[in-house]
């Protein structure tokens, strides 16, 4: 960890401790609203990105919430005039995006165990083994790389050194920004193209995903579903039919498969960027109640209900330096004190 980061780090983990003896953290915590935890993968491997909570720290941070508070279901937010945003004390929502295998294997034991509800955002494609997600290649394809040096200069990215993990590192953030300003098709082609010339594609294996088996016995034990579209585009760089397609149709499928209706929908990277009111537009008329950003901040009764905040829990969010878990750190960052 570099020295400016260390300082940033520390200074950080003291203002929550201070906050949390000062009483700041307390008073947050029991005013009404709605928090709502967005987890990608619950596991115990290395994750240069921000998507891994570890298995043990997922069932520590549960058991912390279900003490203090209520646990609710994302399909509960369905109204501006409940008797949920008056009511005293924070409430949280778990929420999963994508639909990592991991999710039945780690998680849901944990949520069936203290009879926790959830939801999983599922992307239809990927859990039927259609696509694989392109910042898992671009991610293979810089940290596991046999060349030292990469030709993008032909694509447009430049050239870049990766000889050593600080600069893969720094390449695989840079390329992780620029490529989502693509479209999804132009997308996952410059992301295989890259694969390919890291030298690395044969031995790239893409995360194991949920399949419809599993899904229909978690569904049938208190866990919801909801739609993160077909393909996982950003959707503001798509076409208004690809945008309705994609919206649309990834309800039906789930549908179909569970046999009952689905009520929620979480915007493919969910940044302010990647959303627009035409978009929320095509949300509402197929037909969710309610639909989830990655927006930070505590929901409240003026919140729209097609653009709930959430906040994304990895393993950097909420540890201390030697892995093990600060919940004061954690609720620091949840309730926005920084």
């Amino acid at each position: 960890m570099r020295i400016a980061n260390r300082k940033k780090y520390l200074f950080k983990r003291l203002l929550s401790s201070a906050a949390y003896l000062s009483g700041i953290t307390h008073i947050r915590r029991s005013q009404p609203g709605v928090l709502i935890l967005m987890f990608h993968k619950i596991n115990d491997e290395p994750d240069t990105l921000p998507l891994t909570l570890r298995t043990k720290l997922f069932e520590q941070l549960i058991f912390d919430i279900k003490k203090y508070h209520d646990i609710i279901s994302i399909n509960s937010i369905k109204s501006d005039q409940s008797e949920m945003w008056q009511s005293k004390g924070l409430k949280v929502a778990l929420t999963f995006d994508d639909g990592y295998l991991d999710n039945y294997t780690n998680a849901y034991p944990i949520l069936k165990k203290y009879k926790i509800p959830a939801t999983i955002y599922l992307s239809t494609d990927h859990v039927e083994g259609k696509r694989v997600f392109w910042y898992e290649q671009i991610t293979h394809a810089i940290m596991l790389s046999k060349i030292d040096n990469l030709k993008l200069y032909d694509l447009g990215y430049g050239n870049h050194h990766i000889d050593s993990y600080q600069s893969k590192k720094h390449v695989l953030l840079f390329l992780n920004s620029v490529l989502k300003n693509l479209n999804e098709d132009d997308r996952s082609n410059i992301a295989q193209l890259i694969l390919e010339r890291s030298g690395a594609a044969d031995t790239f294996k893409p995360s194991k995903m949920l399949d419809w088996n599993t899904i229909r016995e978690m569904n049938e034990n208190g866990i919801n579903f909801g739609s993160h579209t077909i393909t996982h585009p950003i959707l503001s760089k798509e076409t208004k039919t690809r945008i309705e397609h994609e919206i649309k149709e990834s309800k039906i499928k789930i549908e179909r498969e569970l046999g009952k209706p689905i009520s929620s929908f979480a915007y493919p990277n969910g940044t302010a960027a990647d959303f627009n009111d035409i978009i929320v537009d095509e949300v509402k008329k197929a037909g969710y109640i309610n639909a989830c950003t990655t927006l930070v901040g505590i929901n409240h009764s003026d919140t729209p209900l097609h653009m709930l905040h959430r906040i994304n829990i990895s393993n950097d969010m909420c540890t201390n330096n030697d892995g093990s878990l600060n919940l004061q750190y954690f609720w620091a960052k949840a309730t926005n004190l920084f």
